[in-house]
């Protein structure tokens, strides 16, 4: 419990001051390196930008409309912007 392989997060950014959010995104990547997975749900793609390998995006309807390499979805803004995501 207190060293787990798998960490879920949802919306870990929301709240925090700049300063903070950079903090956890940097231990994050440290935690991706000492080879923990790591699960999220965000909206704050700048300060999670380097810390995931892989993206899917949900629906409105909690229904999987897409999924591959996090760069590739995330740089595609038309289809984020369709998404209502960006």
């Amino acid at each position: 419990m207190l060293n787990p392989d798998v960490l879920v997060l949802d919306e870990p950014m929301n709240g925090l001051d700049p300063r903070t959010k950079h903090f956890l995104r940097d231990f994050l990547v440290q935690l991706r390196s000492a080879g923990k997975t790591i699960v999220c749900a965000t909206h704050d793609f700048e300060y999670v930008d380097g810390v995931f390998d892989r993206a899917a995006v949900f629906s409105m309807r909690h229904e999987r409309v897409r999924e591959g390499p996090y760069g590739e979805i995330i740089g595609d803004r038309d289809f984020l912007r369709g998404k209502n995501i960006v």
